[in-house]
């Protein structure tokens, strides 16, 4: 899926794969682009739950997400901090993927990383 702001007369339209909906188009730049990221996180979510490959995890990972999904209180959320990036668990490494869909983690050896 393609994502972009464009000018449209004299507002700004988000435009999804070269088409735009009268429903997406805002006086504010910074509205469109803000609405563009929020479907680009969506997709990316999106693709996150319907992958369903294997996730190659050392034990010690594994581990450590299957002790953070126990805790009642332990979530995922997108936070936008600004340009002050934070994370605890990053999808680099798909400690994110494997947090939501633990079954998919295969353990592999340590020296494999």
């Amino acid at each position: 899926m393609k994502v972009e702001v464009r000018e449209i007369v004299c507002d700004w339209g988000v435009v999804i794969d070269d088409e735009v909906s009268s429903n997406l188009i805002f006086n504010s730049k910074a509205n469109a682009e803000e609405v563009k990221r929020i479907i680009e996180l969506d997709n990316q979510n999106l693709t996150i739950k319907t992958q369903g490959s294997q996730i190659p995890m050392s034990k010690s990972d594994a581990d450590l997400i299957k002790k953070l999904k126990a805790m009642p209180s332990m979530g995922v959320a997108v936070v936008d901090y600004g340009n002050k990036a934070k994370a605890m668990l990053s999808n680099e490494t798909n400690f994110v993927e494997a947090f939501l869909n633990p079954e998919l983690i295969v353990i592999v050896s340590d020296d494999d990383f």
